[in-house]
């Protein structure tokens, strides 16, 4: 009707002046999120943490980002799918959701995954 401007809602972003409809903010692509309204660029959306991917598009919490599973890590961030995730190399070892696989200390020991 003409007698208000809305912000684009949390998981969506628009760069452009005379927006028509909600539908024409621009949805987070995968492995990204924000959950900020009324953004005006792409960078609004962040991106999943390193050892967590997401394949959602529009997501508007950082919730979407699935961990990655314990024996695997994803060291780059805004990874869009499992695949990122790769098994840890014979002697290292990762927690559920890690970036990295760290070395066994001495004394351990740890089988190829």
């Amino acid at each position: 009707n003409g007698v208000e401007c809305f912000q684009c809602p949390m998981g969506r972003w628009t760069d452009q002046i005379d927006t028509v409809g909600v539908l024409n903010c621009q949805a987070c692509p995968t492995g990204r999120w924000t959950n900020l309204t009324g953004t005006n660029g792409s960078s609004a959306c962040f991106e999943c943490p390193a050892g967590r991917w997401s394949g959602a598009i529009g997501a508007a919490t950082e919730k979407v980002c699935i961990a990655c599973g314990a024996g695997k890590s994803s060291e780059g961030s805004g990874a869009t799918s499992d695949q990122a995730c790769e098994n840890c190399p014979p002697g290292r070892w990762s927690s559920k959701g890690a970036g990295s696989c760290m070395a066994c200390p001495a004394g351990t020991w740890s089988n190829d995954i």
